[in-house]
Order: structure tokens, then C-alpha cells, then sequence
């Protein structure tokens, strides 16, 4: 790990021109605006919905921040994330965590 990490750090000390900035673009505010929001939404249903209501929602309005997903891909998405989600924390972690609460 030291080793890679060595190579990682020296690796890339090559010439650099200071000419040759990068041009980043314009911020993506969508994708920005998706994850603080799939973000905000898990922490309110996780707190009022359970489990799989947050992992749902967070994901699905997550995706949505890509251009390239549509609705279905985002839903298909967040239906296997909130799968993998329950047999990992639910029921591999035992994670105090109830997966459907009202209220």
C-alpha cells in the first residue's frame, strides 16, 4: 500500500505548463441540486418512512441529477440499491435501522 501510494504522489510530477489550464465549464447545478436533495429527502423519510422509503427516494432523486438516466433507469436503480441496501444493513449488519415506520 505504501509503495502505491508512493506512486500515486511521485508519479505525476511531470512538466506542467501554465498555459495549459483546464477548462472545468459552468457548475452542474442539476446533479448539485439532486444530491443535497436525495440527501435532504433520506434524512426526513428515514426519519418518518423507514429504510426503504429513504434508500428509494435518495437514490432515485440522485440519479435523476445525471442527464443521462431516464425515470425507469432511475427506478430500476434505486429499486436494486434499496434491495442491496436491505440485505446488507437490515438483515447481513443488524442495523437498528426499522425499514418501514409511519410516523
Amino acid at each position: 500500500v505504501i509503495v502505491l501510494s508512493a506512486l500515486c504522489l511521485f508519479g505525476g510530477t511531470g512538466a506542467h505548463d501554465e498555459e495549459q489550464e483546464e477548462d472545468y465549464g459552468p457548475p452542474q447545478w442539476r446533479c448539485w441540486l439532486a444530491i443535497v436533495g436525495g440527501i435532504i429527502a433520506f434524512l426526513i423519510l428515514g426519519r418518518y418512512g423507514g429504510l426503504i422509503p429513504a434508500t428509494l427516494v435518495l437514490v432515485f432523486i440522485s440519479a435523476m441529477g445525471d442527464k443521462e438516466h431516464s425515470w425507469l433507469t432511475a427506478l430500476l436503480l434505486s429499486i436494486f440499491v434499496t434491495l442491496l441496501c436491505v440485505v446488507t444493513f437490515s438483515w447481513g449488519l443488524e442495523l437498528p435501522f426499522p425499514l418501514f415506520t409511519w410516523g
